[in-house]
C-alpha cells in the first residue's frame, strides 16, 4: 500500500493496526513510510475505539516476544497515546544497585520472562507502572518506591477499565500487581491465608511466575529464595485444607 493511501481514513487506521500486530508477531523492522503515516494520523489514534485497542494489546501480549511489540509502540510514539501511564516509565532511572535497567526496560524484561497467559502478561506489563509516581531517594541516595505495588494495582484497574475488560479479569490482574512484592520474612500462616484469599487459589501460581520473572528482570545473580519459601508455604496451606 502506498504511503498516500494511509492518510485520513478510519479504514487505513485499521490497516495500520493490523500491520503493527503482524510486525510485532513476526518481529520485523518497521517500514519508514508506515512510521510517517502514523505520525500524520496521530490525532486519529487518540480516538481509537477501546475494543480495537484491547485487541491490539492482546495480540501483542500473547506473542512469543511481547516486548518487541510494546517497544515498537513506544518507538512510533503510540504508547504515550494508548497507555500514557506506561510512557512515564520510559527512561526512568531507578537509582538502585539491584536494578541495571530503567523502569521501562525492566518491565519489558519481566514481560518476556512470563508464560503465555493474558492475565499474567498484563500483570507483568503494569506491575511497576507506579514506580515513577512513588519514587524518592533515601538518605544514601538509593531509589525507593514504597507503595508502588498498591498504587500500581489502582492504576492498572483504571487502564484495564478503559480498555473494556470485565471486572473479574481486572481484579485478577490488580491482585497480582498488589501482591508481587510479598516477602516471606514478614509472613506467617495468617499472612499466607490473606495472600491466597487476595490472589485466589486459581491465580496463586501466576503470582510466583510473576515474581520469578521480576527477579530475572534485575541484575544477576538471581535469588529465588523468597519465591520458593512463599510458594512452599502456600502449597502446604492449600493442601492442609483438602
Amino acid at each position: 500500500m502506498k504511503k498516500e493511501a494511509f492518510l485520513n481514513s478510519t479504514i487505513n487506521i485499521d490497516y495500520v493496526l493490523d500491520k503493527i500486530i503482524d510486525i510485532s508477531i513476526l518481529e520485523q523492522p518497521f517500514e519508514n513510510d508506515l512510521v510517517e503515516a502514523i505520525y500524520i494520523n496521530k490525532e486519529q489514534f487518540k480516538n481509537l475505539d477501546q475494543y480495537k485497542l484491547k485487541y491490539l494489546f492482546k495480540k501483542i501480549l500473547m506473542s512469543q516476544k511481547p516486548s518487541f511489540g510494546i517497544r515498537l509502540l513506544e518507538e512510533v510514539n503510540l504508547l504515550g497515546i494508548f497507555i500514557p501511564e506506561l510512557q512515564k516509565c520510559v527512561g526512568f532511572n531507578q537509582r538502585n544497585p539491584y536494578h541495571n535497567y530503567d523502569v521501562f526496560d525492566h518491565i519489558l524484561k519481566v514481560l518476556d520472562n512470563t508464560p503465555l497467559d493474558l492475565t499474567l502478561r498484563w500483570a507483568a506489563l503494569l506491575h511497576d507502572i507506579a514506580k515513577p509516581a512513588t519514587f524518592f531517594l533515601d538518605k544514601n541516595g538509593k531509589g525507593r518506591f514504597f507503595g508502588h505495588d498498591i498504587k500500581g494495582a489502582q492504576v492498572a484497574r483504571k487502564i484495564l477499565g478503559r480498555l473494556g475488560y470485565q471486572e473479574d479479569f481486572i481484579k485478577s490482574v490488580a491482585a497480582l500487581i498488589e501482591t508481587h512484592m510479598s516477602r516471606y520474612n514478614i509472613m506467617k500462616e495468617k499472612g499466607i491465608k490473606k495472600l491466597i484469599d487476595k490472589v485466589g487459589e486459581e491465580n496463586i501460581e501466576k503470582l510466583f511466575q510473576l515474581q520469578r520473572a521480576d527477579i530475572k528482570g534485575k541484575r544477576e545473580p538471581y535469588d529465588f529464595t523468597n519465591v520458593e519459601v512463599i510458594e512452599n508455604m502456600a502449597k502446604k496451606f492449600i493442601s492442609s485444607k483438602e
